[in-house]
């Protein structure tokens, strides 16, 4: 049974009669308006499906924000790691993530975090690189979903690497102290942390490696480091080529006869070299093969001129048996 609606009733300005009316009008005059008719019907038919979907859109919107939010308010708690005692407070919960969000004045999406971290570390932030190899274990189709749709950054299973340098210029004198550094290269864990969903892990990435066993050299001169009046690690590249040659550098084997500086690229890696160039501007490079112990091709073309200067890479530096004396990651 079909009930046609009364006129004048509030009916008239719902959204499904705005539908209907749109419906109707655009079939023209052809077909018959009249309250009843089996056109009438249809098309009342059509605005009930239209108007409920709809209704559906604008329940799932509200979802996007704490202040709106319902159905999905306590998928909010759960990525605010709130604990589970207060959900049934649906107030708390919402006030609690509009005061996180407000302590940013925005959601944590990739571009307001690189803003983050420029206004937090300052000249030691370089950048963020998002690491998702092991989404695919989590997400049906993660070319589509992660990579495509920009939001790598916050899929549960992977790595944000914040980038960072201790600057120096490029003859390797450092123009930062090391106790300021320290101090300041993680000191944006407890805000982001408190910021992002609990799942998103940042790994802070230095390449602190300076070649050549960190700059030991085989320890030709006991604890003393070698460096750049020393003549060690020290490289040059013509802009325009891909080309590194170096000078007392060990890109493939150590002296020990242990893998070189960059040897991981016979794995199949493009390992990062990081050079302050001729004009004291910082470039990251990235190794594709290396021929020798001084020569080297890298995936891209140098940007200015390098001329006897030193670098640093990645690496895990074992000299003595169970000692680390070169690390890649802060924490």
């Amino acid at each position: 049974m079909f009930n046609v609606p009364s006129f004048g009733s509030s009916a008239q300005t719902s959204d499904v009669q705005l539908i209907l009316t749109d419906l109707l009008q655009g079939m023209g005059d052809y077909f018959t308006q009249e309250p009843g008719s089996l056109n009438y019907i249809e098309c009342w038919v059509y605005a009930r499906a239209l108007a409920a979907n709809k209704q559906f859109i604008n329940l799932m919107a509200n979802q996007l924000t704490p202040a709106t939010s319902s159905i999905y308010l306590d998928q909010w708690a759960q990525i605010y790691n709130i604990s589970s005692s207060l959900l049934l407070d649906s107030n708390y919960v919402k006030n609690y993530v509009e005061f996180k969000q407000s302590l940013f004045g925005q959601p944590p999406t990739y571009s307001n975090l690189v803003a983050f971290f420029q206004q937090q570390l300052g000249p030691i932030f370089i950048d963020l690189e998002v690491r998702p190899e092991l989404q695919q274990f989590a997400t049906t189709d993660p070319t589509v979903q992660i990579e495509q749709d920009g939001y790598a950054y916050s899929s549960p299973l992977s790595a944000v690497m914040v980038y960072v340098w201790q600057p120096r210029d490029n003859q390797d004198n450092l123009l930062m102290p090391t106790n300021i550094f320290n101090s300041i290269v993680d000191s944006y864990h407890a805000i982001i942390e408190a910021w992002n969903p609990s799942y998103i892990e940042f790994i802070t990435m230095n390449l602190t490696n300076r070649g050549n066993q960190d700059g030991y050299g085989n320890n030709y001169n006991g604890l003393n480091y070698n460096n750049y009046v020393d003549g060690f690690n020290v490289v040059s590249g013509v802009a325009g080529s891909n080309v590194i040659t170096g000078i007392n550098t060990v890109f493939q084997l150590y002296y020990n006869g242990r893998p070189g500086d960059f040897a991981e690229v016979s794995e199949g890696f493009n390992p990062p070299i990081q050079i302050v160039d001729d004009n004291n501007v910082l470039q990251t490079y990235f190794v594709l093969s290396v021929s020798s112990n001084t020569s080297l091709t890298l995936t891209t073309k140098l940007i200015n001129n390098v001329t006897s200067r030193t670098y640093r890479t990645l690496g895990f530096v074992f000299d003595t048996p169970g000692t680390l004396d070169a690390s890649l990651f802060n924490f």
